[in-house]
């Protein structure tokens, strides 16, 4: 298990947010591409793997983005991830677009809110801490409006 590589994969917002990694070995990226996903998408796949010297057959886990965000846009990423990992025999596992945009900024007893924005003065948010080095939800993801009115 310790070759393979894990894809994530993330289309929740403009940003197309994939990465590439392997223990510590890894190149993760993202780009602004409004509503583009599908046309951006295999090409910085195939140019994150051959930064890495990589090959598609050596992707055995994909971690792709649930949302929330533009349904359109979580469909391309639920859709292409799950068609590689049909074709590449790989496992695949789900995490929350808010928490995956928040955990590099999480501190261990520090409560964060990461928030994107929706469509009409909305905003998803949703509120995590990190105890014992994992995340924890303290209010589960969810829709406010502009001006913030948050419990």
């Amino acid at each position: 298990m310790g070759n393979v590589w894990t894809l994530t994969l993330d289309t929740a917002t403009p940003y197309l947010s994939l990465g590439l990694f392997r223990g510590e070995e890894g190149l993760g990226r993202v780009v602004r591409v409004e509503r583009r996903h599908e046309e951006v998408l295999f090409g910085l796949l195939d140019e994150t793997l051959e930064a890495l010297g990589a090959r598609r057959e050596e992707i055995g886990a994909l971690v792709l983005g649930e949302g929330p965000g533009s349904y359109t846009g979580l469909r391309i990423a639920l859709a292409a991830g799950e068609g590689v990992a049909l074709a590449l025999g790989a496992r695949v596992y789900g995490v929350s677009s808010l928490l995956a945009a928040a955990w590099p900024y999480l501190e261990e007893g520090k409560p964060l809110t990461p928030l994107f924005t929706a469509r009409n003065r909305l905003y998803y948010g949703a509120t995590y801490v990190k105890e014992g080095g994992k995340p924890r939800t303290l209010t589960p993801p969810t829709r406010v409006p502009f001006p913030l009115r948050w419990a």
